[in-house]
């Protein structure tokens, strides 16, 4: 396992290439910044698990919830976690012209 001293240069590193992504950004570059970027997050994951802080790891999950309404809601005890939020679920006849706008105190039909 690195050494803090060594994951935090490892962060700095990313930092900078990251910083340098952004200021050629273009369509075709891209990739490159998104590939920075995801390496800014895995060096803060780690510099954090070394120092024993709290951080988020990624996993993969089954389902997409619905970008358009972003209001996941998390319930949990000692024992328990549940995480409620709404599915995607894409109109097969949606041209694009149009939004549908979800009210979040809605109830859920």
């Amino acid at each position: 396992m690195p050494s803090e001293e060594a994951l935090i240069k490892a962060l700095a590193a990313a930092k900078k290439k990251l910083a340098r992504c952004a200021k050629t950004w273009s369509r075709d570059t891209k990739g490159k910044y998104v590939a920075a970027y995801q390496e800014v997050l895995e060096a803060e994951r780690a510099l954090a698990s070394e120092r024993g802080e709290p951080h988020a790891i990624p996993i993969e999950f089954p389902l997409k919830w619905d970008i358009g309404a972003p209001a996941p809601l998390v319930v949990m005890s000692d024992y328990r976690k549940i995480l409620i939020f709404r599915l995607n679920e894409p109109d097969p006849n949606w041209d694009g012209t149009y939004v549908h706008i979800v009210d979040t105190y809605a109830p859920i039909p």
